[in-house]
């Protein structure tokens, strides 16, 4: 019987003195909330020289589109640059991208997840009117509340 109450009284005493243990919030990837502004950089793989690009930013403006209530939408432009702009839909963290450059007719989707809350890989292909195309890996890395003037 003394066992049972020593039991007791030590089981009472573990759940009076424990902390309370709090859980982490969780990452909801979201292209706009803490900052707006990603630079990015590509590497070129079509060809046997292997290029990377300087550095370009672009800015995303999140829309609310009724016809989509499993994912987010956004327009975008590329910093300094008004003629290369495009769309982008958000599903979890995986981010599909369409960009059109009006000043050389070329097109691109670039198809990347979020691999930490700020930085995230993918593939790009970009195409012309000529039939001319290209496969590139991109990385990207947004600049924490920082945001665009857009």
């Amino acid at each position: 019987m003394r066992t049972v109450e020593f039991s007791l009284l030590l089981s009472t005493g573990i759940l009076l003195t424990s902390t309370p243990v709090q859980a982490a919030t969780p990452f909801i990837p979201d292209l706009t909330k803490i900052g707006n502004r990603w630079t990015f950089q590509t590497n070129d793989n079509s060809s046997d020289q292997k290029t990377i690009t300087p550095k370009k930013t672009a800015c995303f403006t999140k829309y609310p589109s009724p016809f989509d209530p499993n994912g987010e939408r956004y327009r975008w432009h590329l910093a300094g640059d008004p003629n290369t702009k495009g769309y982008a839909r958000q599903e979890g963290d995986q981010i599909m991208m369409f960009k059109v450059d009006s000043s050389n007719a070329s097109r691109s989707f670039v198809f990347w997840e979020f691999s930490e809350r700020n930085i995230g890989f993918g593939t790009m292909v970009s195409w012309d009117d000529n039939g001319d195309h290209k496969f590139e890996k991109i990385y990207l890395e947004r600049t924490e509340g920082v945001n665009c003037n857009t």
